[in-house]
């Protein structure tokens, strides 16, 4: 079927101002006049003047005040508005000013305090020196954790394996700001001191500009979230929970029992026992052994060797049990 008119629109910010209708043979006219644009443009980056012959289809042409247009800008803004954005084109283009063209990787581990990696299952307001959630030290003060972040009146830290090479920055997001936060190269740790602050996520990056977060409508929003699951696998190197019956022994001894515990990743190190509630059982009726004493002798790929040390226990068939909870520890 022959083409007998062409719909053209002329757009400016992802708005049409005008609509018009040309026969083949037709070249534009003159161009509709707008308030600080300059200059017209096709989808491809032709320019459009009075003179330029109309093509043969329906398309859109877009208005520039600038001799180059940034047509994916453009184009950006059009579908935002299309999907329901109501903000004005400046207010499109200061949001993509804000969140960059790349957000750096978080050389930090479980650095979102809104769904942290709490293996501890800390909880409440916590005011002695030490590790609370996982990667966190408590240095001095106290941390209160909520539900969408962590309110510090003190200072914590993070110890990082390896130093990062090159400029770093420091940064935490705090309910009213990205604000600059402390990092030593030397003992390659990150530190955090607040004055009753609410914090919802840190973190250390190559570079000299964060990455954090952006303001976008008036408010600060990450570039990006984490993986739980990925968090829990990177904090599961540190450290691991067990609870309950694990398994049965693999050596017994006149004095020493052993038992492969199997873990869901491999440990940074060999851990130590830092939480100790296991139990040795006697296999037929389950019956809790005293007088053993527990350590980790050996680390593997996929698991862990535990001992279990008692002179003449007796036994021929034991299980191991972590109790309520026992914590491996390769923390740094």
């Amino acid at each position: 079927m022959a083409i007998t008119e062409m719909v053209v629109a002329f757009e400016v910010g992802g708005a049409t101002i005008e609509s018009r209708t040309y026969q083949p043979g037709d070249v534009f006219g003159a161009l509709p006049v707008e308030d600080g644009i300059r200059y017209w443009y096709m989808a491809d980056g032709t320019e459009v003047l009075p003179t330029t012959a109309v093509p043969l289809r329906n398309f859109t042409v877009y208005g520039s005040a600038n001799k180059w247009i940034n047509l994916g800008l453009v184009s950006a803004y059009g579908d935002a508005r299309r999907g329901g954005y109501t903000g004005t084109y400046t207010a499109f283009c200061g949001a993509l000013a804000g969140i960059g063209t790349y957000a750096a990787p978080n050389l930090l581990r479980n650095w979102y305090f809104g769904h942290p990696v709490n293996q501890r299952g800390v909880s409440g307001t916590i005011s002695t020196a030490g590790y609370f959630l996982d990667g966190w030290k408590l240095v001095s003060g106290s941390v209160t954790i909520g539900a969408d972040g962590i309110t510090l009146n003190g200072t914590m830290a993070q110890v990082l394996e390896d130093a990062p090479v090159g400029t770093v920055t420091a940064t935490a997001l705090t309910d009213e700001g990205v604000v600059p936060v402390g990092y030593d190269s030397t003992t390659k740790t990150f530190t955090v001191t607040a004055a009753g602050t609410k914090l919802i996520a840190a973190k250390l990056e190559l570079g000299d500009v964060q990455t954090l977060a952006h303001l976008y409508g008036g408010a600060w929003v990450l570039n990006q979230l984490p993986d739980y699951g990925a968090e829990l696998a990177r904090c599961q190197r540190y450290l691991v929970p067990l609870a309950s019956d694990l398994v049965q022994a693999v050596i017994i001894g006149t004095g020493m029992i052993f038992f492969f515990v199997p873990l869901p990743v491999t440990m940074r190190a060999t851990p130590t026992i830092v939480v100790d509630d296991f139990k040795v059982r006697s296999v037929m009726g389950g019956t809790d052994q005293t007088g053993f004493t527990f350590a980790v002798t050996a680390a593997r790929a996929n698991g862990v060797m535990i001992s279990a040390a008692k002179a003449s226990h007796g036994m021929t068939a034991a299980a191991l049990n972590a109790g309520a909870v026992s914590l491996l520890s390769a923390e740094l």
